[in-house]
């Protein structure tokens, strides 16, 4: 659904292809480029000209696009032109939210610039603000795991900006927002039909002012909602002229959309894994092509989706590396995004600090400056007096926390002792009694010939019974890998260890597991294992979800299933092994959560501190 979302954004893109009045099929995008950006006699309609060449440098990732935003950067700092600062803000939000997936700063900073629009006579770039931030914050809530749908976002936004492009007498315009409308029911509704009403329309009135851009954009849509209600001849007939296009290579965004959808209509609809590969690897080239981390990492994960529905593990689990790495440079650019805007800033505020110095050369400024040394000498000695009660006070604390962890390690081995001698004495032990008294009995007794074949087809059977419940039991202990893999990677291992043909478990990891102290591994790995042993056994479920997280100091896991779910006492007496698990958990100062619904399933929420303490 995201990827349609994000499909309809290059839409924007068709008002400023109208301002050009060049036919999309006959670009030169150099030549192009230097005809918009070089200096005209009206400052803002170079400002305008260069806003027009930024939105399609960034639907191609031209080579020139990062320095572009630089000198436009450059410029704006160097004038007082809010015009130049508001085209700036948008354009950066667009390239920023690409590369990293934070919807949150975009969001920021193109209201930022749609106040700016708002009081300024710049209608095309308002509209284009309005529809943008409506699609942040739907963004923002489907990478939260919240349900998009909240009508203030049409409401607030979307037909506002249709009023406004209704008030230019621009058709190309109104175009533009009734494409941005219909994705908007497609994602935040899950009302398909309405978005194709939508879509359709305006594959309808855009004729008299069509050309290849404007055309492929409206297309794909077509053919990506066909697509998800499953309707095969309607999708392969709108790919068909997507393909038809004669830029449709050169603007992959929409094409590499409409592929990846067929092919999820391949797997999901018809089970033909043959042309769901087929289609998933054009998108993928496609997304190689655009040089999108984002984009790059959704054709990934679609192919390890077909190969693990296929039973290909070995491909499945390549292309799930790499879409963990893609995530890993979407992340990595997060920070460095932040770090480098984070350096600008000190530098600007040096910079000002430099003039005001220069300013204030008199005996006033001179006062200020012995005071505040003063002050902050007398706040210095205070916070070295001070100092020395907290370090003592977060040295008992740790010491705490480090007794706590090591009865929470002592007590999780000690419960994996008793259950691995429950489970040998209740099957195994048992099995290989019967089978000693039966072998004695085939040495004493006088029996016929079939009687003894019965007896050592018994033996044999209870010994291949033996064999398979400790192949079972070996299964559940530590794995030996895992101070080289890491907790993400061995509770991975559980998609292979405990699966069978009745449930699917399915693991997501997120940071840097190597790092993260054994002993509170351990206490992690055995909750996660328990928390599994009970869905196997009790919940009756199809599939279980499990999501490990290390953020900000913290260790987040979730495991989820869809079973039948239980009646939650309001005392919390849940049953021994979940009041043992929450007990670890507060003795390390953790969270623990369970929500369970009959017939839907029960969710299994913890967290837990990765603090100094924890460290061996």
């Amino acid at each position: 659904m995201l990827s349609f979302l994000k499909s309809i954004l290059i839409s924007s893109i068709l008002f400023f292809a109208a301002c050009w009045n060049t036919q999309a099929q006959n670009l030169n995008y150099d030549s192009l480029r230097l005809q918009l950006i070089k200096p005209n006699v009206s400052t803002e309609e170079w400002i305008k000209n260069y806003d027009s060449w930024l939105y399609i440098a960034l639907q191609i990732n031209h080579d020139s696009l990062k320095t572009d935003l630089e000198n436009l950067d450059t410029y704006r700092q160097s004038t007082i032109d809010s015009f130049a600062t508001a085209v700036y803000y948008y354009n950066y939000a667009k390239w920023y939210t690409e590369l990293t997936g934070d919807y949150q700063k975009g969001l920021v900073l193109t209201q930022q610039a749609k106040s700016i629009f708002t009081n300024g006579n710049h209608k095309p770039q308002h509209v284009i603000c309005l529809c943008r931030i409506a699609f942040f914050k739907l963004w923002n809530e489907i990478g939260q795991d919240r349900s998009a749908l909240n009508a203030s976002v049409l409401n607030d936004y979307l037909l506002p900006a249709l009023e406004i492009a209704k008030s230019t007498n621009d058709l190309r315009l109104k175009l533009i927002v009734n494409q941005w409308i219909g994705s908007y029911y497609s994602v935040s509704k899950n009302d398909n039909d309405k978005a194709l009403n939508y879509f359709l329309n305006v594959e309808k009135l855009e004729k008299p002012l069509r050309d290849e851009l404007m055309n492929i954009v409206t297309l794909a849509s077509i053919g990506i909602l066909y697509a998800e209600n499953c309707n095969e001849i309607k999708s392969l007939e709108y790919l068909k002229k997507c393909e038809a296009n004669k830029i449709s290579t050169q603007y992959p965004y929409a094409l590499g959309n409409l592929y990846r959808s067929i092919a999820n209509y391949y797997l999901s609809c018809k089970k033909d894994f043959g042309n769901a590969i087929l289609y998933a690897d054009k998108a993928y080239t496609l997304a190689q092509k655009l040089k999108s981390p984002e984009y790059i990492s959704l054709s990934q994960k679609r192919l390890y989706e077909i190969y693990k529905a296929m039973g290909n593990k070995d491909t499945a689990m390549l292309f799930l590396e790499l879409y963990d790495t893609e995530v890993t440079k979407i992340a990595r650019n997060k920070f460095e995004f932040a770090f480098s805007q984070y350096d600008i800033q000190n530098k600007e505020k040096l910079i000002l600090q430099q003039k005001i110095d220069i300013q204030r050369k008199n005996l006033i400024f001179i006062f200020i400056a012995v005071a505040a040394i003063l002050l902050s000498i007398l706040l210095f000695v205070v916070y070295k007096l001070k100092k020395k009660d907290r370090i003592n006070i977060l040295k008992e604390k740790d010491e705490k926390n480090r007794i706590a962890l090591d009865r929470a390690v002592r007590e999780t081995e000690e419960d994996e002792r008793k259950r691995i001698s429950d489970n040998l004495h209740d099957s195994v032990v048992q099995n290989l009694v019967v089978a000693k008294m039966n072998m004695q009995s085939l040495q004493k007794e006088v029996l016929s010939p079939a009687e003894k074949e019965n007896l050592i087809n018994h033996i044999h059977n209870l010994l291949e019974e033996s064999t398979i419940e400790i192949r079972r039991i070996s299964h559940t202990i530590m794995p030996a890998s895992f101070d080289n893999d890491g907790l993400g990677k061995v509770v991975k291992e559980l998609e292979y260890k405990l699966i069978n043909s009745n449930i699917r478990i399915e693991v997501f990891d997120d940071g840097d597991f190597l790092s993260l102290p054994k002993n509170l591994a351990i206490v992690a790995y055995r909750i996660i294992q328990e928390c599994v042993q009970n869905a196997l056994k009790h919940a009756n479920a199809s599939i279980i979800h499990i999501t490990l997280i290390i953020d900000n100091g913290k260790l987040e896991a979730t495991i989820e299933d869809n079973g039948i779910g239980f009646y939650q006492n309001k005392n919390n007496n849940n049953g021994k092994g979940l009041n043992s698990i929450r007990s670890r958990i507060e003795n390390l100062h953790g969270n623990f959560h369970i929500e369970s619904i009959i017939n839907k399933g029960t969710s299994i929420f913890f967290q837990l501190p990765i603090t100094k303490s924890n460290v061996k």
